[in-house]
């Protein structure tokens, strides 16, 4: 029974080891938000700092990309959609260019650089979708929030 649980802790332990953990800051944020019918560019300020979990295939694991989508909330009102853990989907990594991108349901991705450890959230529901039963006097910020992270 040790011996049993001593291999399945090295193997936890291997796997562990092989992701790699990055620490990660917002640069300021720069998009448009809709006022009057139209959009009109703006800047956002950066949010807090987070962590991103790369896994041993190169595949930005989705709770920490999900972690990263959630800090990018331009304003507590503005979510049209609550993101819903489930589904965001973190693709295969692009061997050419060597990035990870991860995207989920309400119009928000992110994506970074494995080479150079920096990368971009992206907002863009409220080019679509319009609260207040479609109304159309509201909608969602468009953004884009660039960030840099380094290995922890």
């Amino acid at each position: 029974m040790k011996r049993c649980f001593a291999i399945c802790l090295s193997l936890w332990l291997i796997d562990v080891q092989a992701q790699i953990t990055l620490a990660c800051q917002f640069k300021e944020g720069q998009g448009f938000y809709f006022d009057k019918g139209e959009w009109k560019p703006s800047r956002f300020r950066a949010q807090k700092p987070f962590f991103l979990t790369i896994r041993q295939d190169n595949r930005l694991e989705s709770a920490s990309a999900l972690s990263a989508l959630d800090g990018t909330t331009i304003e507590a009102s503005s979510s049209l959609l609550k993101i819903i853990p489930e589904l965001i989907h973190c693709f295969e990594p692009d061997t050419l260019y060597q990035l990870s991108v991860c995207a989920n349901n309400s119009g928000s991705a992110i994506a970074i650089s494995l080479k150079n450890l920096e990368g971009a959230v992206s907002r863009i529901l409220g080019a679509a979708a319009t609260s207040r039963a479609g109304s159309g006097s509201y909608r969602d910020s468009l953004a884009i929030f660039p960030f840099v992270c380094q290995k922890i």
